[in-house]
């Protein structure tokens, strides 16, 4: 038998036999080259299809078309504005990264309120939004055109209506505005005329000692549906658009009084808003500050101007010349105060042969302008006197007797009598042309005229406080008090104007618009005084109520600093740098005015204090009914020395530095200078 293999190969018959097939190396060879290059060409083909992208290395996903955006656009500000803003706003975001936004604290700690030792404080009653807004509605005034010299007695027919109070006249600006659709809370948006350039940052200035300016502050905006933002500090600036509720924003600049804040939320879209209308929350107080002073403080924040022009022109401020005493207490924000030492003995002023007199008593306080002195008299007239010889410059029958003191602002003389009758005149130096325009109200005042810039203000025993051009006697607008008690004398800040009656409200000077109000002075007892610089704050505003109550508040937000019960009944108030000065029927008394706390108190005995305290460079004038005029020590309140005027007086005096004039009711004006 033939031997057998143990790995036979396949023999002729087996199965596993391939045609064709060889086992010679030569054939493994061919086979193997052919493998190789097949597999080189694969993995060329391979490599370009990936280079391609042409191959897919996993399932390949089912594409979905995008659902179409359903959104309504919106117009996107940036397409109004000019290269150069853009620009402008693109460097600004530039410096603006890496500022974190701070977020919003879930309450805010009330300061305490200062109590000292013997004083009773009145606790904080609870604050409830009372918030009178008039109702705007159609047009606007022109501007307003002083009337031309040629023009010498207009004469005003249309009667305003006493009652229709609820409808104010709007300003230019004002009466259109119209809020933003669509605004969010992310970003303050430009209407589409808006051409406003972004407010550039003015040089920084020390805020409180001790600490610099800090870039923000983060504030909110507070419960009200009125807070509009416009392109400059007031509301003759070109209106931007209306803030909604809870909003939180970042406070950049501020005016000097801090009554405006500028105010940043995103995309650069800033505005001017008032102060008023923000909590400042969450801020901690810079590196240098005092020791237990708060962030959320607006006097951290340094000074900014406006590029932008008003919409109308806004009334420049200018200081009272020294030796001027224009209106019931000297100024527009009724301080009181005057730049005199009030030294003594004081002796008469008037030569000997000076006739200073009227053909009947005297019925107004005087005032005095430049080198005149001006005060209306029972006979009819308003008197002219040179003030340095007291001789009659001229005088002029207005028909009817004026009790309250003249207002004077160049180039008028406005006065008002017990029917409402408002009469401006132009001091020309006779009677022939002096006459401008006369408006019969019909509605009664209770308090002396007050004038800012353009506008003069009467508040009527209607509980109305009036507010007319006083270039040519139309009417502005009306704002209506809580009906209960006579408007008191107002008083005018930065630009608010304070008005006092059941309730003290502070309202914008061009609109009537309330802007904060206090429920918890129960009626006003007398005028108040606004003060700037401030103790506590910015600027202050300070009220006596009714119930002897002295309040202290920031006059820009409202906020109460201190309350105070005086235990008396005071009737006027005044300041100075450091301290508030009130009078009642025979006392005057002093207080601080940073805490509140009394300082000293005069009884002086006598009746009611004319006008009230009159203050001046450490010492205080006051003058009473058949009483002597008396000087004391502002700083212990004692009585310096006193002047004896035997006669009763008309009103308050009226002082021009060294000098000192008294209306009598002798038809006898008096003047007292130092010697």
């Amino acid at each position: 038998m033939p031997s057998m293999s143990s790995h036979p190969g396949p023999g002729p018959s087996s199965p596993h036999r391939q045609p064709g097939s060889a086992r010679t190396p030569g054939g493994r060879l061919v086979i193997l080259v052919f493998l190789l290059l097949s597999g080189l060409l694969a993995t060329t083909l391979f490599g370009r299809l990936l280079l391609e992208r042409r191959l897919a290395l996993a399932p390949t996903a089912t594409l979905t078309r995008a659902p179409k955006n359903t959104d309504t656009p919106t117009v996107d500000f940036r397409a109004t504005i000019n290269i150069a803003e853009i620009i402008t706003q693109a460097a600004y975001r530039s410096a603006l990264i890496g500022i974190t936004t701070p977020t919003r604290d879930v309450t805010a700690t009330p300061g305490a309120t200062a109590s000292p030792t013997g004083e009773t404080d009145t606790p904080e009653p609870t604050r409830t939004a009372v918030i009178h807004v008039p109702n705007i509605s159609g047009g606007s005034d022109a501007t307003p055109t002083p009337v031309p010299p040629s023009i010498t007695t207009p004469t005003i027919t249309n009667t305003p209506n006493p009652f229709a109070v609820q409808t104010p006249t709007p300003i230019p600006g004002e009466a259109t505005q119209t809020a933003v659709a669509g605004l969010t809370a992310t970003a303050l948006l430009f209407t589409p005329t808006s051409t406003d350039t972004p407010i550039p940052t003015a040089t920084p200035t020390e805020a409180i000692v001790g600490a610099p300016p800090v870039a923000t502050l983060q504030a909110v905006t507070k419960n009200r549906n009125d807070i509009k933002v416009y392109a400059g500090p007031g509301v003759l600036y070109g209106y931007i658009t209306t803030l909604p509720q809870d909003l939180t924003v970042r406070l950049e600049g501020r005016t000097p009084t801090g009554e405006w804040v500028r105010l940043c939320c995103v995309n650069n879209v800033d505005g001017w808003a008032r102060q008023a209308y923000f909590t400042i929350t969450g801020n901690s107080a810079p590196p240098g500050a005092p020791a237990g002073a708060s962030g959320n403080d607006v006097r951290w924040l340094a000074l900014q101007q406006s590029t932008a022009a008003p919409l109308t022109p806004q009334p420049t401020a200018t200081a009272i010349p020294p030796g001027n005493f224009p209106l019931y207490r000297r100024d527009a924000a009724g301080t009181g105060r005057v730049d005199s030492n009030f030294r003594l003995p004081l002796i008469n002023g008037w030569p000997a042969s000076s006739q200073a007199s009227a053909g009947d008593s005297f019925s107004s306080p005087p005032v005095i302008v430049g080198s005149t002195v001006l005060a209306a008299s029972q006979d009819l007239h308003i008197y002219s006197f040179d003030s340095e010889r007291g001789n009659q410059r001229w005088r002029i029958n207005l028909n009817t007797i004026i009790k309250f003191s003249p207002a004077v602002q160049d180039p008028y003389i406005y006065v008002v009598d017990q029917t409402g009758l408002l009469v401006a005149l132009r001091d020309t130096g006779n009677a022939t042309d002096a006459q401008v325009w006369r408006n019969p109200t019909n509605i009664a005042p209770s308090a002396p005229l007050n004038i800012f810039g353009d506008i003069l203000y009467m508040p009527g025993t209607d509980n109305v406080l009036y507010a007319f051009n006083r270039f040519d006697g139309s009417r502005r607008w009306a704002y209506l008090a809580p009906p209960r008690r006579s408007l008191t004398y107002p008083a005018i800040g930065d630009q608010l104007i304070y008005a006092g009656d059941e309730n003290l409200a502070a309202l914008d000077v061009y609109s009537g618009t309330v802007v904060w109000e206090d429920s918890s002075v129960t009626g006003m007892a007398g005028p108040p005084v606004y003060a700037w610089p401030g103790v506590n704050g910015l600027a202050e505003v300070y009220a006596v109520d009714t119930q002897g109550i002295i309040h202290a508040f920031d006059a820009n937000t409202g906020a109460a600093y201190w309350r105070k019960d005086s235990g008396d009944r005071p009737t006027a108030l005044a300041v100075d740098d450091q301290m508030l000065y009130a009078s009642g029927p025979g006392f005057v008394s002093a207080r601080d005015r940073l805490t509140g706390t009394q300082r000293w108190r005069a009884n002086l005995g006598g009746g009611e204090i004319l006008g009230g305290p009159i203050v001046g460079n450490g010492r205080i004038l006051i003058a009473g009914i058949g009483t002597p005029i008396l000087v004391l020590d502002a700083n212990t309140g004692g009585i310096v020395g006193s002047v004896p005027v035997v006669v009763n007086l008309a009103g308050s005096p009226a002082v021009s530095q060294q000098s000192i004039f008294l209306a009598g009711l002798d038809g006898q004006l008096y003047k007292f200078r130092e010697q």
